[in-house]
């Protein structure tokens, strides 16, 4: 388990974004895992690679069968989801 809190600043956004792809990168790599709730950089593609297309499909039926209207969203929904 590993968890990173940085302060950013200007000087050190992109750097530390990078890092986060990076960090990313392995995880996938190791076959570990994101913990959703308290990700805040995780990107479409990586989810993707990440749970996959079946799971990535159930969940997104799930979803529209028990949220057809759509109002149960966070950030992270938007952020991740809306767009596979």
């Amino acid at each position: 388990s590993l968890a990173m809190d940085f302060r950013i600043t200007e000087r050190n956004r992109e750097r530390v974004a990078q890092l986060t792809r990076e960090l990313d990168e392995i995880v996938l790599l190791a076959n570990g895992r994101f913990y959703f709730a308290k990700d805040s950089t995780l990107r479409p593609q990586v989810t993707r690679a990440y749970l996959g297309k079946e799971t990535i499909t159930k969940f997104l039926k799930l979803k529209q069968q028990y949220d057809p209207e759509n109002r149960l969203q966070t950030n992270l929904w938007r952020r991740l989801f809306t767009t596979l």
